[in-house]
């Protein structure tokens, strides 16, 4: 089943990211984002920030670890207690 793709111009890591099979992805030099810049920060906790879509993107393709870190941004500036900062957190 093709699953929609809401950021279809952004391209896949190369790998998910499972620990102990792959390496780390940004502490390991042969990891896929390794020397990336990170995902800013989000002015705001929103659903239709493309900070989310990409997150979930990677989370509908099977890029879990990826996509908690893309959603990290979005967890940090919600609202404590908040139900979006609970989605957020993954």
């Amino acid at each position: 089943m093709l699953r929609r793709r809401w950021l279809p111009e952004k391209s896949f890591p190369s790998y998910a990211y499972l620990p102990g099979r792959q390496p780390h992805p940004v502490r390991d030099p042969a990891g896929h984002s390794y020397n990336s810049e990170a995902m800013p920060l989000a002015a705001e906790a929103s659903l239709d920030s493309d900070i989310f879509l990409w997150g979930l993107d990677l989370f509908n393709h099977g890029y879990y670890w990826e996509a908690h870190e893309a959603w990290e941004g979005l967890w940090q500036v919600a609202d404590r207690g908040a139900p979006l900062r609970t989605l957020f957190k993954g």
